[in-house]
Order: structure tokens, then sequence, then C-alpha cells
């Protein structure tokens, strides 16, 4: 009874921490090399990650014949030793299709097997997951026209709609081994990319991206026929979709077209269809015109999100995780020893604050303190590891260093940033002559330089390598070439 207690509580810990969590989009999945247009991703329970296009862009065979193939990974980021899937063949492989209809999208069947449906051609495949072996195959046309990505809900009925919805054309249903079993809804209205099943089979969310909301169909039991009871997501142009299964909501993308100008564009958020509310979400990395958000699943603790889009050269997946990306305690401190000796700043009575990238450059918002009296303020900010800062120290609530904004990248470990008020750490400037002297005797005679037209400058540092610091011939010696500058420097 203790160990059943012990994992109940386990699995609330973790819904509670996957329900209220923040997504941190860690970028190209498996990297940036890995490029073009998803039309489908699909996770399986080995946690690999099946990913597909609309586009012609996967090679088969000796490269001759271009298909809308698919390409799996696995968790870890390699290749899975089956990928790419350019052919399948099913009929006790006697029948071999290849893939080059242009894939519409990608489900996982109740046994994690996945679902590949092609839109030109019409047909979806089964293909076991384990293996990458086709299991079955059939041609789709109930739908009336090019098909949806699939949902598939516990008791394994797949759901395929329209496209173009409207007419005739009907949300079609099979079962798991691919045999039509009858029409869901008539006539789903608008132009869809997607739709999903609950998981008891109950209801439908149509969401086509033309009307910019959700058509909800319900049914009392799996004898009863679908009606339509609701709709939500006004403004919002959906084109991918999937449950979370560690929490049950459903992720729904959203781009521009939608009309809801509070959302973002080419993002996921999540649904909450018992309180009909969006709650946290994912937002594609540097989103370039025309994108659109084609593809999202879960891994299987649903820690873990893949996300695409229809596009051609940008990556076709990028990958979210649960919670913010870790912090990095940094410390910065600043010295006002000088600025006291000086008598720009009062220890007893003033104030000294940071402002930059990292509090919306609030003068007022960050306070730093001398807790051993040494004019050296300190703050200590928890900041996330990579991130850029520009920032300046401030006196007094208004006085601004007058330096450029300092620049500072956060480590992966903790660190300290020390540096002194307006970079003046109390040394004063003196100007002092410096004489250069250099002996050309030997260029001069290997016909490496010639006095007629070279000229000599002494250049570094100290001029900024440039040649404001010209050299000539000494009255004494014309082989030697001199030549004197004033700099400023401190003591």
């Amino acid at each position: 009874m203790i160990k059943k207690l012990m994992v109940v509580l386990a699995m609330v810990a973790l819904f509670a921490s996957v329900a209220n969590a923040q997504w941190t989009n860690e970028g190209a999945f498996p990297d940036t090399s890995f490029t073009g247009g998803t039309h489908g991703i699909a996770v399986d329970p080995d946690g690999k990650v099946w990913v597909s296009s609309y586009f012609k862009d996967i090679p088969f065979g000796d490269d001759s014949v271009a298909t809308s193939g698919i390409v799996v990974f696995n968790a870890d980021g390699t290749e899975a030793d089956f990928s790419p899937i350019s052919t399948v063949a099913t009929g006790g492989g006697f029948v071999v299709d290849t893939l080059n209809g242009n894939c519409r999208g990608l489900g996982v069947d109740e046994n994690g097997n996945i679902l590949y449906v092609q839109s030109s051609r019409s047909k979806m495949f089964k293909i076991n997951y384990q293996t990458g072996v086709g299991m079955a195959r059939a041609d789709i046309t109930e739908t009336g026209s090019s098909p949806t990505a699939p949902s598939v809900s516990d008791d394994g009925t797949i759901y395929v709609g329209p496209v173009i919805g409207g007419g005739t054309n009907q949300i079609a249903t099979y079962d798991t081994d691919l045999n039509y079993l009858g029409a869901a809804v008539v006539g789903p209205p608008a132009i869809s990319r997607t739709l999903e099943v609950s998981a008891d089979g109950l209801t439908i969310y149509w969401m086509p991206f033309t009307a910019a909301k959700t058509f909800i169909y319900t049914r009392a039991d799996e004898f009863s026929e679908f009606t339509l009871t609701d709709s939500t997501h006004e403004g919002m142009s959906i084109e991918s979709s999937a449950w979370n299964p560690a929490t049950g909501k459903l992720w729904i993308s959203n781009d521009s077209r939608g009309g809801d100008t509070a959302l973002e564009n080419v993002a996921w958020y999540e649904y909450d269809t018992a309180t009909k509310e969006l709650g946290a979400s994912i937002l594609w990395d540097s989103p370039e015109d025309g994108e659109l958000p084609r593809g999202i699943d879960f891994s299987p603790d649903g820690t873990i999100a893949y996300v695409g889009t229809f596009s051609t050269g940008t990556p076709r997946i990028q990958k979210a995780v649960m919670g913010a990306l870790p912090t990095v305690p940094i410390t910065f401190e600043v010295d006002m020893s000088v600025q006291v000796n000086k008598g720009n700043f009062d220890a007893a009575t003033g104030t000294v604050t940071i402002a930059g990238t990292m509090n919306g450059w609030d003068a007022g918002a960050t306070s730093m303190s001398d807790g051993d009296g040494d004019l050296v303020y300190s703050v200590t900010l928890d900041l996330t590891e990579g991130d850029e800062h520009e920032f300046k120290f401030v006196k007094n609530g208004d006085g601004w260093e007058s330096v450029p904004n300092r620049t500072y990248t956060v480590p992966a470990s903790a660190d300290t940033f020390l540096a002194y008020f307006d970079d003046d750490d109390g040394r004063e400037l003196s100007t002092i002559a410096i004489s250069f002297q250099c002996n050309m005797e030997l260029e001069i005679a290997a016909a490496r330089f010639d006095p007629a037209t070279d000229t000599l400058s002494a250049r570094g540092s100290f001029n900024g390598w440039s040649d404001v610091t010209m050299l000539s011939p000494s009255a004494t010696n014309p082989n030697i070439y001199e030549g004197a500058a004033k700099y400023e420097t401190f003591d």
C-alpha cells in the first residue's frame, strides 16, 4: 500500500510540474543542418522523432527519385538505423509504395505505430515504430478531398478529415488495420490541415484555419451520432495539433492569419478542454515570412515538445523542453572609492543600482549594497546561461555612467563582474613624448625600400595602428629614420 501511494504521489507531482510548466525552445533539432519543410511530426513510445514533409526532398535509392519520405531520429538526435524511409512494403512485402504523394501528416496509433497520410494519392500507411517496416495500407478516398493529419482514440479508431470541407466530404473513421468504418461527421466546414479526437472517442475538434475557429462535435456514447455542439478559438489560425500525454491537454498552433493580435505568430498553445482556457505556449525561434506551423508532438513523458513549420530553408524541427533554462548566479560589483575621494559620491547617503537589459533599463529596480564598507557595491542576479546583456551602473537614482553600455555574456558557471564606476580608477592621465628610430640601411641596400618613393611610419596600439606617426631621415645619417609623438597615458 505504501509503494502504491508513493507511485501515485510521484505521478501527481509530475502532472503538476508539467501542467504548470513554462517551455523553453532550445532551437534546431537535431542541429541546424536539418532544414526544409515539415508536414507532420510523431513521437513513438521509444521517444524516436518521426518527421516528413509535403515537399519531395528525401532521396530514394540512387537519388534519381525524390520522395516525401520519413526521417527518424532517436531522442539523442542520432538517426535511426532504418531511416530514412522512402518506400513502404505491405501485403506480405508484395506491395511496395514509394512515398512520393506529399505527406499530409503523421500520427501514432494505440500501440505506438506510426500512421503516414499522403495527399496526392490519398493513401494511409501504418508502419511498425520499432522496425520501420510497413504493416498496412489503405486508399482513403472516403474523405472526399485530400486528407488531413490523422488522430486516434484509445480504442484504436483512426479519424481523418477532408482538407476541403463542406458538401458530402467527411471526417472518416478507420479501424486499426486501416479498414473504413464510416463517416463520423459529414460536411465539416472550411479548409483544415488537422483535427483531434478525444481519448474516449466522444469529442472531435475540427480546426479549419480558414474559419479561424474550432468546431466541436460530440456524442453521448460510441453508438450515438456526432453533432455540432460548440465552437471555440475565435481568431486562431490552427494548422497543427497534438495531445500532451502527461497532462491530457490539447496543444494547438497559431499564426498571424487568424487575426487575434494578442497571440504570437508561429506558436503553439496549451488548451484546457475542461476550462476552455489557453495556457502555456511554445514559440518558434525566429520565424521568417511565410512560415506556417505544421507539426507538433510530445515525448512519452510529456516534457519535450518537437515543433515544425511549412518552409524550405529553415530548420525542419525545433525542440522545446519543459521549464526555463537553468540560471547562473552572476555577481556585479562596482568600486565607488574613486567617486568618494573626488567628492562625486557620498557613501553615507548615496545609492548605487544597476540598470540594463536584465531589468528593462530600470534605474531603480536593482539595488546594490556595500555590506562590509569597502566602497565596493555588489548584487547577485540569477541570469540565463548564454544570454547577452548590456548595462550601466547608476548612482543616486539618475547618475548614469558616461562610458558606453557595458556588455556581458552569461557563462555556464557562477562569475563576478567588477569595474570602477565610469571606469575611473583614480589614475591621472599625463602626456609623454616618445622618440622612434629605425635603421633602414639594409632595406635600402636590398632595394626593398626606396627613399625616393617609399614612406615609413611607427604604428601600434598607441595610435590605433594608423600612419599618423611618420618617420623621416635623420639630419646626421640618412639611413636612420626618426620621428617623435606625444601620447596620453596613466602615471
